[in-house]
């Protein structure tokens, strides 16, 4: 009986080497391959923010579509194909760079603040997002002005990943649709003086 990987996987590629070998898994993709698969399934089991496709359960699956699809130093998401997903399955995830998968990350809401938004020194509160790869932070006594502010910045950072990936022929187009679809949404709320969500 094989151990089952973070309680959910079988690796039905563990004591095939010939089999790695023939699919392309050299040594250094093995690991690479292997600690990505993990990853996904311990964000069913561990993390508890994700489901996994059946397909996926499976090493060899997940490791035939991470070779054909993989690109180095990118990272693999579920939710900007499909907003809102919460499934690593082959047909909803894809490779996107770091500078994607952390462009909405910016605090706030978990805090019971407006997003971008942190309290600083007891009496201000803060807008805080990068920009161009630099870090904006501005102060504020209101929470409202300050995620008025972190729309502006937000809306910038768009507009400058959107220009920069737009013609990446490594991306899938789709994310340059979704992030259109962020921008304008976010763009949307400026203008109606609507806190983003």
């Amino acid at each position: 009986m094989e151990k089952l990987v973070a309680g959910i996987g079988t690796n039905d590629l563990v004591n095939d080497i010939e089999k790695q070998i023939e699919m392309g898994l050299t040594p250094v993709l093995q690991r690479k391959c292997y600690q990505a698969w993990k990853d996904r399934l311990e964000a069913e089991t561990v993390k508890k923010r994700a489901t996994v496709s059946t397909v996926w359960l499976t090493y060899s699956n997940f490791a035939r579509w991470w070779l054909e699809t993989h690109i180095e130093d990118w990272c693999i998401d579920k939710d900007w194909l499909i907003a809102g997903n919460k499934e690593y399955h082959p047909d909803k995830c894809c490779w996107i760079p770091q500078k994607i998968n952390t462009l909405m990350n910016d605090g706030g809401a978990n805090n019971g603040l407006p997003k971008g938004v942190s309290i600083h020194q007891i009496k201000y509160f803060r807008a805080r997002c990068s920009v161009s790869g630099v870090r904006e932070c501005k102060n504020f006594k209101n929470s409202h002005d300050a995620h008025r502010q972190w729309q502006l910045w937000k809306i910038e950072e768009l507009d400058n990943v959107i220009n920069e990936f737009r013609f990446d022929q490594r991306l899938d187009q789709r994310i340059i649709v979704r992030l259109t679809e962020v921008r304008d949404s976010i763009q949307s709320d400026y203008d109606n003086n609507i806190e983003t969500k």
